[in-house]
């Protein structure tokens, strides 16, 4: 029999969260009433309260924080993108229809890996020809569509299957080459938009194959494995803690939450247990991506998916393996600001400071799993 949760939303969380066993030991959950002295003025102005409630939120193992204040929503925005008359405005939609763009002319604008192109039906892989990451890094990108935002589920699931491919060919090579696969750390980044870290607007991602592995990756797996050596299993207890406040679903053989502790405002993490090639995993990551295309207006996120494992073969681990896919807002459709959502509390304080309430988010990702059929 299925438990309904206590906890709808925030103050609900603040109030129960002692009564939630996994919540309560993954989460350390406080409220801090912080004054101010209000003038009439900006009391009129704002209608900003004199004594605000922030709600911190830290993950206990994996030393990350988040800092809710809805008053946050009344801030001015001062640094705002201004146009002359008549001059064209930035878009992720638009984008000239893709006039001039290297990968809409890929067959003579782009690189080409050494084991040749991983072809799929909608997607087609190239060599970075910019690398950060070797010996081996490609971009993948759908072979005749432009637009960043506009993709159906049949084009996300070639992206990860012609990804899984690539990896493959790529541990061969460098098998064959004489190396080392367990060397290898593999991911997959999907920076989508103005704001994400992307170069060019044509709907791209990154396959990373990198031989001195990624620190926020080695760190998560440090973790992982001192959390499990203590309670059990720490991602099924992360899924099970979210589900505990109502913010996981469970489709087959993956499971979709919106994160009590997000990196960034709307972060949707999905937890596969068989790889990026796994049908159940594919949809849900879909349906996240889609929930804040669709649903939250986003223009602009990041993706990332990687092993939450450290098998001997890594990838092995992406391709069959338990992996997670995370997605995280960086951007609004239309937004004027020029305001970056990254600040010094980021850099400086390893702490989020979140827009979005996680139940929010998850009403939104409800409606999308409804209109996906994935709520059996």
């Amino acid at each position: 029999m299925t438990v309904a949760p206590v906890v709808r939303s925030l103050p609900e969380l603040v109030a129960n969260v002692h009564r939630l066993r996994l919540c309560n030991r993954i989460f350390e959950v406080r409220s801090h009433h912080a004054p101010a002295v209000v003038s009439p003025e900006l009391e009129l102005k704002y209608g900003s309260k004199a004594i605000q409630e922030v709600v911190s939120i830290r993950n206990r193992f994996e030393e990350t924080a988040v800092f809710y204040n809805p008053e946050r929503s009344r801030k001015p925005q001062n640094f705002v993108r201004t146009h002359k008359e008549g001059q064209a405005t930035s878009s992720t939609r638009s984008a000239g229809g893709g006039a001039g763009c290297d990968f809409c002319d890929f067959q003579r604008l782009t690189a080409v890996d050494t084991f040749g192109r991983i072809e799929g039906e909608h997607v087609t892989t190239a060599s970075n020809l910019f690398k950060y990451v070797g010996p081996y890094q490609a971009v993948s990108f759908l072979k005749h569509r432009h637009d960043l935002l506009d993709f159906s589920l049949a084009e996300f699931q070639d992206y990860l299957n012609v990804g899984a491919r690539w990896f493959r060919a790529a541990e061969a090579d460098w098998r064959q080459r004489g190396g080392d696969v367990g060397d290898l750390s593999p991911m997959i980044l999907w920076n989508g938009g103005e704001r994400s870290g992307a170069s060019q607007r044509h709907s791209h991602m990154q396959l990373l194959l990198s031989a001195c592995g990624f620190p926020e990756q080695a760190r998560q797996v440090k973790l992982t494995r001192q959390y499990n050596a203590l309670h059990g299993d720490y991602v099924s207890d992360l899924v099970a803690a979210h589900g505990e406040v109502g913010l996981a679903h469970t489709f087959e053989s993956a499971s979709v939450f919106a994160s009590l502790c997000p990196l960034k405002s709307r972060d949707i993490m999905v937890v596969g247990s068989n790889g990026v090639e796994d049908r159940a995993f594919q949809r849900l990551l879909f349906c996240g991506l889609r929930t804040l295309i669709d649903e939250l207006g986003s223009s602009s996120f990041n993706m990332g998916i990687y092993c939450v494992e450290d098998p001997d073969s890594k990838v092995e681990g992406l391709t069959g393996g338990r992996i997670i896919g995370r997605i995280v807002s960086r951007g609004q459709d239309g937004s004027t600001s020029l305001a970056s959502d990254f600040g010094g509390l980021e850099v400086f304080g390893g702490a989020s400071i979140g827009a979005d309430t996680p139940w929010s988010v998850k009403a939104a990702l409800d409606r999308q799993l409804e209109e996906l059929e994935l709520c059996a």
